[in-house]
């Protein structure tokens, strides 16, 4: 711990310094001359008005309104595709629903009868369950005929985290009861 004695005082308020140092730190930042900033002239996409903002925010991509306001008030005006947090319209983007999906996850819920399909764990018991893919949907072109019931199956978290974790997809065996293959069991 540093006790008083260490400090002199500053040279020109008198106040006390850090030995190694010519001033105080008040004094210190008051002898420094700032940058002038670059100032570059942008025009406000709302109003049309010219502002100047510093080079470095413009090199952020910053600088396409004069003010909060103005933006705002642009950004009332741009509907549909063109405004920045459109996601794909009514229902949202389609990257995943498919136009059978809420119908085909409701009839596989059914199906299931509250357990998963997988271990035979309770669904009302785990705190997560999941419909799930056996075979992925990205192998489809088309969305529909990756919600088929045989390509569909309830489980619980647990089992869906160890599924992916393997890397490899389970083998359908077409007509078993065993929907999820014997090679599966073997892995796990």
């Amino acid at each position: 711990m540093k006790s008083q004695a260490m400090f002199q005082p500053c040279p020109k308020c008198g106040r006390l310094k850090n030995p190694r140092s010519k001033t105080c730190s008040l004094c210190a930042t008051k002898g420094r001359k700032k940058k002038p900033a670059d100032a570059v002239t942008l025009i406000c996409k709302n109003c049309t008005e010219p502002f100047q903002l510093p080079r470095w925010r413009v090199n952020q991509g910053r600088g396409s309104f004069c003010s909060r306001k103005c933006k705002d008030e642009f950004l009332k005006t741009i509907r549909g595709k063109d405004h920045h947090k459109y996601t794909g319209g009514r229902l949202g983007p389609a990257k995943y629903v498919g136009t059978n999906w809420q119908e085909a996850r409701k009839a596989i819920l059914a199906r299931a009868n509250g357990k998963c399909e997988k271990c035979g764990r309770d669904l009302s018991t785990v705190k997560h369950y999941v419909v799930h893919h056996i075979i992925g949907v990205y192998k489809f072109t088309n969305m529909d005929d990756a919600h088929t019931p045989d390509n569909l199956s309830a489980i619980c978290q647990s089992c869906h985290a160890k599924i992916h974790r393997l890397g490899k997809m389970p083998i359908v065996e077409g007509g078993d009861s065993n929907r999820w293959g014997n090679d599966l069991e073997k892995l796990l």
